[in-house]
């Protein structure tokens, strides 16, 4: 797939998931700024929560269609192999066909190809309009785990 073609398949299952997110989950679609102070606007849902709960919606159905084909593929003769290379799992990880197993069959994460990467959230402050970089809830205090509101911003104001 070119990558043109896979940036207008993202977009347009993006779209579908906020769709489904206003049409079953009940959320409004308003115009954010796409960075604070941006004059550029993006769609987004207004209600966050709907967004999760279409997402998680499609997740799911998506699970279940990967593991409908790949065992239809495994019954037409593909191997695991060739399922892997379909995923593009390569093999700096481990063995290609079985990691293609082990994230259809057992729900597995493929390992991610950058060691010292660390996973972060990144979001605006519907407090102070900042850029917040989220290094989740490991620690019990706000001003520990997200980095970039300004100095007195009343999210992370007393959480220290």
């Amino acid at each position: 797939m070119s990558p043109d073609a896979r940036s207008w398949a993202r977009r347009r299952l993006a779209e579908l998931i906020c769709s489904i997110a206003g049409d079953v989950f009940g959320a409004t679609v308003v115009d954010r700024p796409l960075v604070p102070g941006s004059i550029v606007s993006v769609a987004r849902l207004e209600d966050g929560l709907a967004g999760v709960r279409a997402s998680a919606l499609a997740a799911s159905v998506a699970r279940a269609e990967l593991y409908d084909y790949a065992t239809g593929a495994r019954a037409t003769g593909s191997t695991w192999a060739d399922i892997a290379e379909a995923l593009g799992v390569d093999d700096e990880h481990g063995v290609p066909a079985e990691l293609a197993y082990e994230l259809i069959v057992e729900g597995r994460a493929v390992p991610r190809r950058r060691s010292l990467w660390q996973p972060t959230a990144r979001w605006t402050c519907g407090s102070c309009g900042e850029s917040v970089v989220d290094h989740g809830p490991y620690d019990g205090c706000a001003v520990n785990n997200e980095s970039g509101h300004e100095d007195h911003c009343p999210r992370i104001e007393g959480s220290s």
